[in-house]
């Protein structure tokens, strides 16, 4: 049971004196003296929310206020938390599936100061993506008893001067996926677009960032054009590259104007298209802090209300013959970081080629370990069998953690003659891939690569007259 001065009847309440000078927390008499416990959420309306989210934090409101009607004096109270009594409210079983709040995860003022009113608030401050993300607090109600203590001027109450908080995980969850209207976001491993469960086949292609040759580059009028063509939600994967945001506002607006999803790749390990930097260790370390942090940020900044960006894909094809794998974790979990704080409302995915690239799929699984982190990414090449040959461990590694994996980067090469697939032939293992990868649950699969006009030659790139491009537009699940 818990201790006399935590729990309260109703038949104690005349004996609090509120006419006089005392200081409580108001949080404390939301049962109207029943007991202390304060519920986060408080109901299951946004009008009776009591915390607040935002940059990356659950913030919990509380306060501090002084009884009795009169003007009064500024005074200064110590924030405290008491283990025991969170200890004791866990282990009574008055709190179904209750755990203590960890340490790690939660911040508190050390002191308040009311000054020129009677109360002031303060916030517990949780991080969002610990409760999101971690799986291992499902069902469970988090529990950590704040209290105030040696107050600099008045007395404190005889009571309520404690509050047991109670957050409730599953609850908090559901806010998070009340989605907005027209953005993608994630429970789970699936993918999700105004309620309902997502899937989409679509097109990569680095071809719509201005890069490539003139005969593979496409102008914004063509852009536009292929935009409009294709069914409406469907992703298209492209990059972002700093030193050249002025084509990727472009790439965005037509994306907007014609209800297109896009996956932003924010850097590429191979520097190819103008980003010239090099990914040695040392960039993985500190280096990617400048040029392509910043412009990862600034992306983010910029376009965080647009419905059009599908997901941010932090950097392309690491692998741990460039760094030793800790490091790329290491960035992969910062630049995510960076980009949930910056931008709340847009998935964050990876950019990873496949298991074999990270020393297996213990590897893969580790660089995907982060809270911040939403989306793994899976590259398949293997043209010659239906299902990569990774792909298994992928998934499995991602289940793991309840994340999505994406097939973002799909490879067949065809040519009229010499090559394993002609062009319809292409179009048909490409069907086969993609009822293969959405039947075994990746919501995403993409072809890889449209350009502007395909060589003739053995090549995986297509154009907008090839018909793997007919079969993306008629597929099912871009036709919901």
């Amino acid at each position: 049971m818990l201790s006399a001065g935590l729990i309260f009847t109703a038949c104690n309440e005349e004996k609090m004196e509120y006419g006089e000078t005392f200081i409580y927390m108001p949080q404390a008499t939301t049962t109207g003296g029943v007991n202390t416990l304060y519920n986060v959420p408080s109901g299951g309306g946004e009008m009776t929310y009591n915390f607040k989210a935002q940059d990356g934090k659950i913030n919990i409101i509380l306060g501090v206020a002084r009884s009795g009607t009169f003007a009064g004096e500024d005074f200064t109270v110590d924030i405290v938390t008491l283990k025991d009594e969170t200890d004791q409210l866990v282990a009574s079983g008055q709190v179904r599936n209750a755990v203590a709040m960890p340490e790690g995860i939660y911040s508190l003022p050390a002191k308040i100061t009311v000054t020129n009113s009677s109360e002031a608030t303060f916030y517990l401050s949780v991080d969002s993506a610990t409760l999101i993300n971690d799986l291992s607090y499902t069902g469970q109600n988090m529990v950590l008893a704040v209290g105030i203590a040696n107050p600099t001027k008045y007395e404190l109450s005889e009571r309520n001067t404690v509050v047991m908080v109670i957050l409730n995980i599953d609850a908090i969850r559901d806010h998070f996926f009340k989605y907005k209207e027209d953005f993608l976001y994630r429970k789970g491993t699936q993918l999700m677009l105004n309620g309902k469960t997502y899937q989409s086949v679509g097109i990569n292609g680095f071809a719509l960032s201005g890069c490539g040759s003139s005969a593979e580059a496409f102008s914004d009028t063509e852009i536009d054009a292929l935009f409009a063509s294709l069914p409406n939600n469907v992703l298209v994967r492209t990059w972002a590259f700093p030193g050249n945001k002025a084509h990727t506002d472009k790439i965005i607006k037509a994306a907007e104007r014609n209800n297109i999803k896009l996956i932003l790749t924010l850097g590429d390990a191979h520097r190819s298209c103008g980003d010239s930097e090099s990914k040695n260790q040392e960039w993985y370390t500190s280096g990617f802090r400048q040029e392509y942090l910043t412009h990862a940020k600034d992306m983010a900044s910029t376009y965080k209300d647009s419905p059009a960006i599908g997901m941010w894909e932090m950097l392309n094809e690491p692998t741990f013959w460039d760094a030793p794998l800790e490091d790329i974790k290491a960035f992969y979990n910062e630049v995510a970081m960076e980009l949930k704080n910056t931008d709340p409302n847009h998935l964050v995915a990876t950019g990873t080629w496949a298991n074999w690239a990270y020393g297996g799929k213990e590897g893969f699984q580790t660089l995907h370990n982060s809270n911040y982190i939403d989306v793994g990414t899976f590259h398949d090449s293997d043209q010659d069998v239906v299902e990569g040959w990774s792909f298994a461990d992928c998934k499995s590694a991602m289940d793991v953690l309840g994340k999505v994996l994406i097939v973002s980067d799909i490879r067949v090469e065809s040519a009229d003659a010499g090559c394993m697939f002609d062009k319809v032939g292409r179009a048909g293992r490409m069907k086969e891939k993609f009822d293969l990868y959405l039947g075994k649950g990746a919501p995403v699969a993409l072809a890889s690569y449209i350009v502007k006009d395909a060589p003739s030659d053995c090549s995986p790139n297509f154009d907008i007259n090839d018909p793997l491009m007919d079969m993306i537009k008629a597929y099912p699940a871009n036709n919901p």
